[in-house]
């Protein structure tokens, strides 16, 4: 369970570092690029999805290699929302 928790703070901590990086290419280009790679982990894919007909909006998720993990699939968006699949307690604040 330790494990698994440490493994879920890096997926976390490489989501908000992205989620940096695409707040500055908003900043300069007044839109989320249309595209944007995030490398995966050991233990985590990580996908990024920019809203349809909306270049002011986006999706990062953060999908776990393992099964069973309690939290399942991570998602943060440019309001700074945070989801888990398994719940808000998922997410570190």
């Amino acid at each position: 369970k330790h494990v698994q928790s440490g493994h879920r703070l890096d997926a976390q901590r490489i989501m908000l570092e992205q989620s940096h990086l695409l707040e500055r290419s908003y900043s300069r280009n007044g839109e989320y690029p249309a595209t944007f790679s995030i490398s995966s982990s050991r233990t985590y894919d990580f996908s990024y999805q920019r809203g349809e007909d909306q270049a002011d909006a986006y999706v990062m998720t953060a999908t776990p290699k393992a099964t069973g993990t309690s939290c399942g699939k991570l998602t943060l968006n440019q309001q700074g929302l945070k989801t888990a699949e398994g719940g808000t307690t998922c997410w570190a604040d």
